[in-house]
């Protein structure tokens, strides 16, 4: 198994693969039939699910200290104290794309409870005012942003330093023998 940033890759790996497909599938669901009044129940479901997928994601982080959304926030930590060191004023792209792959997964961490408290009180509303509907969808076109920032940055860090970090998200895993 390989060792990447004093962990091992694949440890637990299926479990957290699985998490982060049904994350990524149930907010395509959602943002697909946002805007569908006919598709209203598969937009909840899809909301229900990216909640549930989230939380799942967090206890699994929990149980798994190596699978764990704290180091994301440790990286984003170091990578912006990297960026404030100065560098001679030079920003290594490494750096910044790893600080804002880090910043963009803690924004999705609260943006997603955010989105489903908001649709929550919308569908427990009897007289839904504009308000509400507003919060709600201002919240997930954030996210929506937020989830194309971190697929542009996993992208941009595929090309600096090779295709292994979305390969590890990718059904199959870390490749065999690829340290």
């Amino acid at each position: 198994m390989a060792t990447r940033h004093g962990t091992r890759v694949g440890e637990g790996g299926a479990v957290t693969r699985l998490l982060h497909a049904t994350l990524a599938i149930a907010f395509l669901g959602a943002w697909l039939s946002a805007e569908w009044e006919g598709l209203r129940t598969w937009h909840i479901a899809c909301g229900h699910a990216l909640a549930g997928a989230l939380l799942a994601r967090i206890a699994w982080s929990l149980a798994r200290p190596r699978a764990s959304l704290l180091r994301w926030w440790h990286t984003f930590r170091r990578a912006a104290r990297r960026l404030r060191s100065g560098h001679d004023g030079v920003l290594r792209a490494p750096t910044w794309t790893i600080a804002g792959s880090a910043l963009v997964v803690c924004g999705i961490v609260l943006l997603v409870p955010g989105c489903f408290v908001t649709g929550w009180a919308l569908g427990r509303l009897v007289d839904v005012a504009q308000e509400p509907v507003a919060l709600h969808r201002w919240l997930g076109t954030t996210l929506m942003v937020v989830v194309a920032t971190h697929v542009a940055l996993v992208a941009v860090l595929g090309v600096l330093r090779g295709p292994r970090m979305a390969r590890d998200v990718l059904p199959g895993g870390p490749r065999s023998g690829q340290g």
